[in-house]
């Protein structure tokens, strides 16, 4: 309810000044609670009419994008957006995102640089730690840093069951086999 009538308050801001940079980005926070994706990404394409330059509302358009399940779009936005930052925790969520939306699309390799660049910039992101660990055990490639990196992921989040299952495979495909079977007892609890 509050998200609507922020939204509705936001609405009526724009209808007298258009070039208001705090109304739009409530606005799309609004219809982002509200899960109005195609709301979200006409909106931040719109406010970027008003403002090339503002990171914020790229992520936002990327971001409705990809729940649209148009990766291409998401890709082109996130893409963008990332230019246009020089706050490196900023950059690597953007990074990370571009990496899941490569991943998905069956691009590992542009997946990668990805996960590098957000590693580089941001080097305890357990998730892009985990999932990048996982998605290199799959294609059996450089399993010894995947191995490095499932073990920071652990490190970060000891209790996650998913991390540590990771853990487990990427021993598993190290051929670690009993350390691996351990690991998976602790996931098994």
């Amino acid at each position: 309810e509050n998200a609507l009538k922020s939204k509705e308050l936001h609405q009526k801001a724009l209808s007298i000044d258009s070039t208001d940079f705090r109304s739009w980005q409530n606005l799309i926070i609004s219809e982002s609670y509200l899960d109005e994706n195609e709301a979200v990404r006409d909106h931040a394409v719109s406010a970027l009419k008003y403002y090339p330059m503002q990171p914020v509302f790229y992520w936002y358009a990327g971001v409705a994008s990809a729940m649209l399940e148009n990766n291409e779009e998401a890709i082109t936005y996130l893409d963008k957006g990332r230019r246009y930052t020089s706050d490196k925790l900023q950059m690597a969520e953007f990074d990370a995102f571009l990496g899941d939306l490569y991943h998905r699309q069956g691009d590992d390799d542009k997946a990668f640089d990805a996960y590098d660049r957000t590693l580089r910039n941001n080097p305890d992101n357990a998730l892009v730690l985990n999932n990048y660990a996982y998605y290199l055990s799959l294609r059996g490639e450089r399993l010894e840093e995947a191995l490095q990196m499932a073990i920071k992921a652990n490190e970060l989040m000891p209790d996650n069951v998913y991390y540590t299952d990771t853990y487990a495979w990427v021993l598993y495909k190290l051929g670690r086999y009993k350390e691996a079977e351990k690991m998976m007892k602790k996931c098994l609890g």
